[in-house]
C-alpha cells in the first residue's frame, strides 16, 4: 500500500489525473486506485484528519476513510495507491489509524518535494484562489519570521504540508525510513513524464505505455493575474459565497488567468532567496539523517536564483494599469464561458424535451417559484426539481 501524502504544488494534481485515466491499465499491472471519482480522495483525508472543508463539515464524508480502506483491502492487486496532499496533515494518531485501517498491508510513504523558492509563491497563490486576501509580501516574511507561528492558516497549511522532514516525522512511528519515500520534483522545463517515471518505477511499473494525455498538472497563474485576483478578493469580500469558490478557483483561476499569454512568473521576494537556498539545504539533511529512500536528486531541493537581468515584481505594488489589463481578459474569458454554458443548456434542454415532454414546463415553473424566496431562488439551484416517474421513460 502505497499512501502519496504531500505536497501540494508538486505534481499531485498531475499524479491523481493520471491515475484515474489509467485506472484500468493499473489493474492490468497490479495496482488498486480504490476511488470512484477524480475527486474521491478528498472525503476519506478529510475523514482521517477529523477536519473540515471551506469551514463545513459534510455528513457524507463521515465513515469516508473506513469505506476507502475496506476497498483496498478487498482488492485482488498485490499492490494499490491512494494520492491525497491533505494526508500530510494527520497527527501521529491518526498516521497509526491510516497504517491499521489497511493492514496486514505493508504501508509504504510518497512524499513528492520540490524547494522553498518554488513553494512559497506557489502556496500564496494558492492560497489567493482560495478567497485569501494577503499580500506576497506579507505572507513570506510572516512565514520565514514565525514558521509554524504565522498567522492562521497559513503556518500551519505551508510548513505542515510542505516541509518533507516536518510531515514525515509524524509518520516514523508507524512507517519504517526504508518505507517511506521521498520522490524529488525535476527544476522547472523538465517535462512532466520525469516525475511520472520516478513514481512509476517505484510503484513497480514501466512508465511507458501510460496515457497521460488527460493528465494536467494545477496549473499556475502569473504574478499579475494572481495580483488581480487578490484585489478581486478585497473588492468582493463579503459578497460572494462559498458556491462561487469552484468558478473562482477553476474557471477563472485555472482555466482563464492561469491560460493568459506572456504572464510572468511569481517568484520569491529576493531578499528572501538566500533563507530559501539555507532552509532547502537544512530540509536535505533532515532527509538524509533520516534515512528515507530517494527517488530523484536532493540537489533539485535547492533553489536555484532567477535569471540576473529579471525586473523584481512586487505584487501589491503593481500599477491599476496592469492589473486592468488582467480584469479585461478575465471578462472576456468568463463571457466566453457563459456563452457556452447556454449553448450546452439549450443542448440538454432540446434532448430533455424529446425524452420528457412538458419538461421545460415544470422546469421554468420551479425557477419563477424559487425567484419569490428571499434571496432570489440561489438555495434552490443546489437541488433540481424532481422528476416525475413518468418522465424517466
Amino acid at each position: 500500500m502505497y499512501f502519496h501524502v504531500g505536497a501540494p504544488k508538486t505534481g499531485s494534481t498531475f499524479l491523481q489525473e493520471a491515475f484515474w485515466a489509467n485506472r484500468s491499465r493499473l489493474v492490468d499491472d497490479g495496482v488498486c486506485y480504490p476511488l470512484d471519482s477524480p475527486s474521491g480522495h478528498l472525503a476519506p483525508t478529510i475523514d482521517l484528519c477529523e477536519r473540515s472543508w471551506g469551514g463545513r463539515r459534510n455528513e457524507e464524508w463521515e465513515g469516508a476513510w473506513n469505506h476507502l480502506a475496506a476497498t483496498i483491502r478487498a482488492s485482488n492487486c498485490p499492490r494499490a495507491v491512494f494520492s491525497a496532499e491533505l494526508m500530510g496533515l494527520a497527527t501521529p494518531r491518526q498516521a497509526a489509524r491510516a497504517v491499521a485501517s489497511v493492514q496486514p498491508a505493508e504501508v509504504h510513504l510518497v512524499f513528492t518535494a520540490r524547494d522553498f523558492a518554488r513553494q512559497l509563491p506557489s502556496d500564496w497563490q494558492e492560497q489567493v484562489k482560495h478567497r485569501h486576501t494577503v499580500t506576497l509580501t506579507t505572507f513570506v516574511d510572516d512565514l520565514v519570521r514565525h514558521g509554524h507561528d504565522a498567522p492562521a492558516p497559513f503556518g500551519e497549511l505551508f510548513w505542515g504540508l510542505h516541509d518533507a522532514a516536518y510531515v514525515l516525522a509524524r509518520w516514523s512511528d508507524v512507517v519504517p525510513p526504508h518505507r517511506i519515500h521521498v520522490v524529488t520534483v525535476p527544476r522547472s522545463g523538465a517535462p512532466p513524464d520525469v516525475l511520472w517515471s520516478r513514481i512509476a518505477s517505484l510503484l513497480g511499473l514501466t512508465a511507458k505505455g501510460y496515457d497521460l494525455s488527460e493528465s494536467r498538472d494545477n496549473t499556475s497563474m502569473g504574478v499579475v493575474e494572481t495580483e488581480f485576483m487578490r484585489r478581486f478578493n478585497v473588492v468582493t469580500r463579503g459578497r460572494l459565497s462559498a458556491e462561487h469558490g469552484p468558478v473562482l478557483n477553476r474557471t477563472l483561476g485555472q482555466e482563464i488567468l492561469a491560460s493568459r499569454p506572456g504572464s510572468r512568473p511569481i517568484r520569491l521576494p529576493r531578499k528572501h532567496f538566500e533563507w530559501a537556498v539555507q532552509r532547502s539545504a537544512e530540509m536535505v539533511a533532515a532527509i538524509t539523517r533520516s534515512g528515507y529512500d530517494v527517488l530523484g536528486d536532493l540537489g533539485e531541493l535547492v533553489p536555484t536564483p532567477p535569471p540576473p537581468d529579471e525586473e523584481e515584481v512586487v505584487p501589491e505594488k503593481l500599477p491599476p494599469a496592469a492589473v486592468n489589463k488582467v480584469a479585461y481578459h478575465a471578462v472576456a474569458g468568463l463571457v466566453d464561458e457563459v456563452l457556452s454554458l447556454r449553448g450546452r443548456a439549450r443542448t440538454l434542454a432540446e434532448r430533455l424535451e424529446v425524452y420528457a415532454p412538458g419538461s421545460l414546463e415544470e422546469i421554468h415553473r420551479w425557477r419563477a417559484e424559487s425567484a419569490d424566496q428571499p434571496d432570489g431562488g440561489r438555495s434552490g439551484w443546489t437541488s433540481v426539481p424532481p422528476v416525475r416517474a413518468d418522465d424517466t421513460a
